[in-house]
């Protein structure tokens, strides 16, 4: 494995889907761990589908779930108090898991991704495990862009481990469009099963540079 400690510089494009959910369909049928269901407040959740170009461990691709905001308040941690939690999360490398999990607390998990360009500039992504495909989406790109900075909306991320929990501020800037979900089939023994859901909204961040600084870690015995 490489190590590679944080921050982490990276690069490339990715979709992003918004979504409002039910708190019953995401404590059935999202992954959360006892310290995200126990502390979920709601809030909108996130899917995102990302192909990073460079990172500080070379390319690879993402698959990631966002069920909403998680409150710690009463764990009276120092730091800590809430922010967006990932639940479930899919990557194509090893490298990627590894320094994930140790960076910043977040689970990620090994999986083969195909990331194919269609025509009509549309994007073909599959993602399996065993040869299983979990995962499939067309995406459309729209051709009017807009700039986009995590300064306008500041991101906070929330993890645990252990007994550590990892507080992440990354920051990103690019190029925005509206984009249109065109198909959506998943396995919900490996993915939350969304299609039911029509999202808010639909984007596609293109040219996009991103900064994983260091997490804030904090030890607590409980919860």
């Amino acid at each position: 494995m490489k190590i590679a400690l944080a921050p982490w510089e990276l690069t490339g494009e990715g979709f992003i889907l918004v979504y409002k959910f039910q708190k019953g369909f995401v404590d059935k049928n999202c992954f959360l761990d006892h310290y995200q269901a126990d502390n979920f407040v709601g809030g909108l959740g996130t899917v995102m589908c990302v192909n990073y170009q460079t990172s500080n461990v070379g390319p690879y691709l993402e698959l990631l779930f966002i069920p909403g905001v998680i409150n710690l308040k009463t764990l009276n941690l120092a730091k800590i108090k809430s922010g967006f939690t990932i639940s479930k999360i899919y990557v194509s490398t090893r490298d990627s898991v590894e320094n994930g999990i140790n960076n910043w607390g977040i689970p990620k998990q090994l999986a083969d991704f195909q990331w194919n360009e269609l025509a009509d500039n549309q994007v073909e992504v599959k993602i399996s495990i065993d040869g299983k495909v979990f995962f499939y989406a067309i995406f459309k790109r729209k051709s009017f862009k807009f700039p986009i900075t995590t300064s306008i909306i500041p991101l906070k991320i929330i993890q645990k481990i252990g007994n550590k929990y990892f507080q992440t501020k990354p920051t990103a800037k690019g190029k925005s469009s509206f984009a249109k979900l065109k198909k959506l089939e998943i396995e919900g023994n490996f993915f939350p099963k969304i299609e039911s859901y029509k999202p808010l909204i639909v984007t596609n961040i293109s040219n996009f540079k991103m900064v994983f600084p260091e997490a804030i870690v904090e030890n607590k015995l409980s919860n």
